[in-house]
């Protein structure tokens, strides 16, 4: 399944320079690999946190989408 979002330029050019510190001491190959990997582990945590380590049940909504980023001058 393809997600997509959106993030403010800085933050996206500072995930991308640190990237490049976990590609070479990480081992990890393409940004989506890291990005999935957060995703998953702030699932976990959610799940740990909020339903005693359980799967959460299948929403039959999906979550909201966000708000377009507005630019801050």
């Amino acid at each position: 399944m393809k997600v997509t979002f959106e993030v403010r330029r800085g933050d996206r050019d500072k995930f991308n320079n640190a990237f490049a510190a976990a590609m070479l001491n990480e081992g990890y190959v393409t940004p989506k690999d890291i990005l999935v990997r957060i995703y998953m582990d702030e699932t976990k945590r959610l799940e740990d946190t909020y339903n005693h380590g359980q799967p959460f049940p299948q929403r039959q909504k999906q979550a909201p989408r966000g708000r377009p980023i507005r630019r801050t001058e």
